[in-house]
């Protein structure tokens, strides 16, 4: 995923070292740190209030490993909790960041990206999207994806895709379509 801002000159601070100013924390993620205002943080996700509100080691250093994503889903995250929803990202880009808003139960960062989503379903994107939208239970997504499915010329299905019909199939149901 390649933003369209520049991570460092957008969540730094002024101060030399960033971890110094008590309002900004650092997220070291794929070699890369970025500085982030704790607030931010705090006020988007639960995970994240709980690390900086109580006797942890992330309150104490102020400083957050980030694992299992790359940097550029981090930057995309960040930015859309400043007001800034991708605009040229992927349906994988979206998922991709999908996964990281759910590890940290950003639930409204959720709910944006996720009519992202919606608008980008096409048989070319069905795939991946019933993937994410069956594995997190998520049934307005679902539903597209159904309805997409249903609406589509022809849709074909290797060996290796069964849990894609499978999860399509019990939309179906879920949705009653």
């Amino acid at each position: 995923m390649a933003p369209h801002i520049v991570a460092e000159s957008v969540f730094t601070s002024s101060r030399s070292n960033p971890a110094d100013d008590c309002s900004m924390v650092t997220l070291h993620v794929d070699g890369h740190t970025f500085a982030v205002q704790k607030a931010l943080l705090m006020d988007a996700s639960p995970v994240f209030n709980a690390m900086f509100s109580h006797d942890t080691k992330e309150a104490a250093s102020k400083h957050v490993e980030v694992k299992d994503f790359d940097a550029n889903t981090v930057v995309a995250i960040v930015a859309c909790l400043n007001g800034h929803l991708p605009t040229s990202a992927t349906a994988e880009e979206i998922i991709e960041m999908l996964w990281l808003a759910d590890k940290y139960f950003m639930e409204a960062v959720t709910l944006e990206l996720e009519a992202v989503l919606i608008k980008m379903v096409t048989v070319d994107t069905l795939f991946g999207i019933t993937r994410y939208a069956s594995a997190q239970s998520r049934t307005r997504l679902m539903a597209r994806c159904v309805h997409v499915y249903c609406v589509a010329d022809e849709v074909v299905f290797a060996p290796e895709d069964f849990d894609v019909k499978n999860a399509l199939i019990k939309g179906m149901f879920a949705t009653r379509l």
